[in-house]
């Protein structure tokens, strides 16, 4: 190694030392205590300063470092050299590092490969994957039904009929014998308890037990839905009625380049009716602020306020989105954790 890549290197490390503050005391600084890794750490920062020459040379005059001190500097750093661990193959290297302080970097090349990829982007990117509403479970209890729905009403027992009935654009259902039956905007529940009471004048055994109901959905309608904001492609979607949010979202390419996966608003008649984090989806499998959408709904995908890049020793190296109350730890919980290399205290 030259005496002039020496004397640059020690200089770079000095100028970072003398960034500690005023207050830090430079003659005082044991060398020999100081680790390889954070020699190479403190030299790399010093590099990215983007200082000349000439200011390095005066900002090294200026630091105060004894010639005994200076020595073990081009010591260390020759020694490093040689063992082929360049205080410049790291430089810029942000990340968790391994135990031999090392970022999981290329034995081959070493070099260092930051994550790219936005953590939960691949979800709408998937060609294999579909997150389609399922048609053929049970009508949920909470559905809410409107113009376009078909109602199957069976009616057994000491009676036996069956009823298919679609509710009209007014809202009504009409029912033989009984006359027409208002149901949109009720839930499921709700509507069944009104049509049976209106049964009931009809059909007396409904009364007595001797005649049992059961009203289900047979054919569910269409809805449109608009998705706007941060969105691949922000549009108005025409959606089966049991859509959610998260089925919306995928149909639209999920949030663009800039846009949340953490806060995404359903806007219904002009007020927001809910907020939707994806990442309890993706880390925790909860859905139960995925709404069920209704016609004419807005979907508002926002900004992201705050992205952090994780690289290096964690089972999940990618680009993390935060909120305003989450820190350092709860980054790493996102990514799965340490990896079994992980250095925990070595992280820059």
């Amino acid at each position: 190694m030259g005496y002039k890549k020496i004397i640059f290197l020690f200089i770079s490390f000095l100028l970072t030392l003398s960034s500690f503050g005023q207050n830090t005391d430079i003659s005082k600084i044991n060398i020999d205590e100081l680790t390889d890794d954070q020699i190479i750490q403190l030299v790399n920062r010093a590099n990215l300063k983007g200082l000349s020459g000439d200011q390095m040379e005066q900002k090294a005059a200026e630091a105060g470092l004894t010639p005994e001190q200076i020595a073990k500097l081009k010591t260390r750093m020759a020694k490093l050299e040689g063992n082929g661990r360049s205080t410049k193959d790291n430089a810029s290297d942000p990340g968790i590092y391994d135990r031999n302080g090392n970022t999981g970097k290329s034995n081959q090349d070493h070099e260092f490969k930051a994550p790219n990829k936005i953590f939960g982007s691949e979800f709408f990117s998937n060609q294999n994957l579909t997150f389609e509403p399922n048609l053929k479970i049970a009508t949920p209890s909470n559905y809410i039904l409107g113009p376009g729905d078909k109602l199957v009403l069976d009616i057994y027992g000491y009676s036996e009929t069956q009823y298919k009935l679609e509710v009209s654009p007014d809202g009504f259902i009409r029912i033989p014998s009984v006359g027409p039956v208002f149901v949109s905007g009720l839930s499921m529940e709700e509507a069944r308890i009104r049509v049976r009471k209106q049964l009931a004048t009809v059909y007396a055994g409904l009364n007595s037990g001797k005649t049992s109901f059961q009203m289900v959905l047979g054919e569910i309608r269409s809805i449109r839905v608009t998705l706007i904001g941060e969105v691949a492609h922000p549009a108005s979607y025409t959606l089966p009625s049991l859509a959610t949010i998260a089925n919306a979202l995928y149909l639209s390419g999920g949030p663009s380049q800039n846009g949340s996966l953490r806060s995404i608003d359903l806007v219904r008649d002009g007020k927001k009716v809910a907020s939707f984090d994806f990442y309890d989806f993706l880390l925790h499998g909860d859905l139960s602020k995925n709404m069920l959408l209704r016609d004419q709904d807005v979907i508002r995908v926002n900004p992201y306020i705050k992205r952090v890049e994780l690289a290096g020793e964690v089972k999940r190296p990618a680009i993390y989105e935060m909120t305003g109350k989450e820190n350092l730890k709860d980054v790493i919980d996102f990514s799965g954790g340490f990896s079994d290399m992980a250095n925990k205290e070595l992280i820059t």
